[in-house]
């Protein structure tokens, strides 16, 4: 048995792309090429020492999770180093925009040593990353599930990997484990398109006759049946936008999802329908210039996804792009129905290729309620069957009721509010889980 002191430790995979986030230290390049990684402090959660670490070097705010990596005990008694290191591995994407390389400060070192420490931060190819110091490496063939079977570590990861569901944090806070699921990867958007389109099911987009009556009842009630110029914010593939504009209005729809997007320009341009669509996320993405739209909608629930902050931005900004007499249309979810997702159970199920994965994998789902927050939290792990290598997605949503709507609307700008019981006006069984708000500045 080993007897040794052992050091609890952290390092952060941080990717963008096909890029992994490096650095050097300024002052002592003998030390070599490292990722972003440090001490555990005394009650401190794993993954939230990985994000602190990872900010503090790096300078970067927009850090999102992708996966738990694992643990991995290192030995460096042949360096004069008494105690082991237990260090956890994390993979992270960064989802901001970035120069090639810049120079971070880190002011308060955790291992102790005075500060301040300037790091030279650059991005190597994920195919080329140069051999980093201090076993950092170990599991940096695991992103993505990809372990390098060459290696005597596969077995660990995988172990490792599991046990971490097991030691998962009971109680997170709501958006700490991630944003959304990730509608933006390439190859995830691509799944997720072939399940909006598909007519058996609503959980992506809404079968065909619903959106036709709900493109109708936007098209003579909320644009009072005038041709207009429509801002879609997470259009998704077209699916409204395209009937809007086979209607006469000019529609300019935002989505982060790369196949949807794809497929929202191709039936646009099938069609000649005066559509234009943008790749993007609605935080960030401009709108096009102030006081040009007659209508911006946020639909299907997408508004409740975001952080507060981040909710009241987004409206303001529409606010902002609507022209005279224009209005926001927005389809949240009810008070209810997200508390409904978070008080429900846990649940998995096992597939050979689906939404999460074109591999064989288990899916184990479990929502968490926030009572305090009125927030529901949802948790996703992919366990790949063939190598034990877990993913975890997570995804939150607040809970509003009408009041709270005004309340968020009026911090926005917005002063005349109209609550409708669905996106047709009337009781839709079908659409219970949300109601349709129009608001005007």
């Amino acid at each position: 048995m080993d007897n040794r002191p052992t050091q609890n430790k952290v390092a952060a995979y941080i990717t963008q792309g096909d890029r992994l986030l490096v650095f050097r230290h300024r002052d002592a390049p003998e030390a070599g090429i490292q990722v972003p990684g440090g001490s555990i402090a005394p009650g401190e959660e794993p993954l939230a020492a990985a994000l602190r670490e990872a900010r503090e070097e790096t300078d970067l705010t927009e850090l999102a999770l992708v996966a738990t990596l694992g643990r991995r005990i290192h030995d460096f008694a042949h360096l004069g180093v008494a105690a082991l290191q237990d260090r956890h591995y994390y993979h992270l994407r960064c989802e901001q925009p970035t120069p090639e390389r810049w120079l971070a400060w880190e002011t308060d070192p955790s291992d102790g040593s005075p500060g301040p420490i300037a790091f030279e931060l650059f991005w190597a190819p994920l195919d080329a990353v140069p051999p980093l110091a201090g076993e950092l490496g170990a599991l940096l063939g695991a992103i993505g599930g990809r372990e390098d079977h060459s290696s005597p570590l596969s077995r660990e990861v995988q172990q490792m990997n599991l046990l971490d569901i097991v030691r998962r944090e009971a109680k997170p806070e709501p958006w700490a484990e991630g944003d959304k699921i990730p509608w933006n990867d390439p190859a995830f958007s691509a799944r997720m398109l072939s399940e909006h389109l598909v007519q058996d099911h609503d959980a992506a987009s809404r079968r065909t006759a619903t959106i036709e009556r709900q493109v109708q009842w936007i098209h003579t009630h909320v644009l009072q049946g005038r041709a207009g110029r429509v801002l879609d914010l997470g259009c998704g593939p077209g699916l409204y936008a395209q009937r809007l504009a086979a209607l006469g209005h000019t529609c300019l729809g935002i989505d982060f999802g790369p196949a949807s997007i794809a497929y929202a320009r191709e039936q646009a341009a099938a069609v000649g329908a005066d559509c234009t669509y943008i790749e993007g996320d609605i935080r960030t993405t401009p709108f096009g210039p102030d006081a040009s739209y007659d209508l911006a909608m946020l639909i299907y629930g997408e508004l409740n996804v975001f952080r507060r902050a981040d909710m009241v931005a987004i409206l303001s900004r529409a606010r902002r792009a609507l022209a005279p007499g224009g209005r926001i249309l927005l389809e949240p979810h009810t008070f209810e129905a997200v508390q409904e997702v978070g008080a429900g159970p846990a649940t998995w199920y096992s597939s050979r290729s689906g939404l999460f994965s074109e591999r064989p994998h288990l899916l184990l789902y479990e929502p968490l309620w926030r009572e305090e927050q009125a927030i529901a939290i949802e948790r996703y792990f992919v366990v790949d069957a063939e190598t034990g290598a877990v993913t975890r997605y997570a995804s939150a949503m607040h809970a509003y009721n009408e009041e709270g709507y005004r309340r968020l609307l009026a911090e926005a700008g917005f002063g005349e509010v109209t609550f409708y019981p669905s996106l047709i006006g009337e009781p839709d069984p079908s659409q219970k889980a949300l109601l349709a708000i129009v608001a005007q500045p």
